[in-house]
């Protein structure tokens, strides 16, 4: 199974680990009894200063496990607000209670400025705000040949009827549509089809226009108005997995109204 970068997964979890890290530097530098050092962590004064010993780095953190767009300016700008933490710290108070911040979270710092400067490369960038990069999020997609009728929610000026296709791969979350006249990326579509005994009729957007096989088709993704719409198509998929699963035709299963 593919999995997300190996780097954002082990500093994910180092950025997660960094309150406890603190505590067992705390522990040792001043010799207390555990008692004693979470008695003293649980009586920190101040949102900043809770906020800087248990949620800072590990917000970071998330943001790097999640890999989304939202994701990218929160761990710049947590990264900026803990340079700026460190460079301003005053001896003896939170998150470290020492005389100068720990060794650890310096490091991790140092690690995480390198990594902005080398996530300014756009191609690096990429999988933040690129859905299609992050090919470990992707659904599994089964081979098939379900007919289907699509018509645009906005039509061309040229083109406002109900156009025939078919689909030829299938997951959860959109499928790989053979190309026809008039529809273009961005636009939105009503994707009428059937099989299994059930009909569907879901908006679908144009994300991508590429050839798969020798086919010239369209990718979509499904754009569901209600969780009825999600599940009854998430039982549709598990039918075709089972079915793709047994058949043994090349071309994919053929799906039965």
């Amino acid at each position: 199974m593919k999995k997300r970068p190996l780097l954002f997964v082990v500093l994910g979890i180092l950025h997660l680990l960094v309150p406890f890290f603190n505590l067992l530097v705390f522990k040792l530098k001043t010799d207390m009894d555990w008692a004693v050092v979470l008695d003293n962590v649980q009586n920190i004064q101040g949102l900043k200063n809770v906020l800087d010993f248990w949620f800072i780095f590990p917000l970071a953190g998330l943001a790097l496990l999640s890999v989304k767009a939202w994701a990218y300016p929160i761990f710049v700008g947590v990264q900026i607000y803990s340079l700026y933490n460190h460079l301003s710290y005053e001896k003896f108070t939170w998150p470290y209670v020492s005389e100068r911040p720990f060794v650890g979270p310096l490091i991790l710092m140092a690690v995480n400025l390198a990594i902005i400067i080398y996530f300014a490369l756009p191609h690096v960038r990429r999988p933040f705000f690129d859905r299609r990069m992050r090919w470990w999020e992707a659904r599994p997609r089964f081979g098939s040949e379900i007919p289907c009728f699509v018509s645009l929610l906005m039509p061309a000026l040229d083109n406002s009827g109900v156009l025939k296709t078919k689909i030829l791969n299938i997951s959860e979350s959109g499928a790989f549509m053979e190309m026809r006249p008039g529809i273009s990326i961005n636009c939105d579509m009503r994707a009428n089809f059937e099989g299994f005994g059930s009909k569907f009729s879901l908006t679908a957007r144009v994300i991508n226009h590429h050839v798969v096989n020798g086919v010239e088709g369209i990718g979509v993704q499904f754009i569901f108005t209600s969780g009825d719409e999600r599940r009854a198509l998430r039982k549709f998929i598990k039918k075709l997995s089972a079915t793709f699963q047994n058949s043994i035709q090349t071309d994919g299963p053929k799906i039965a109204a």
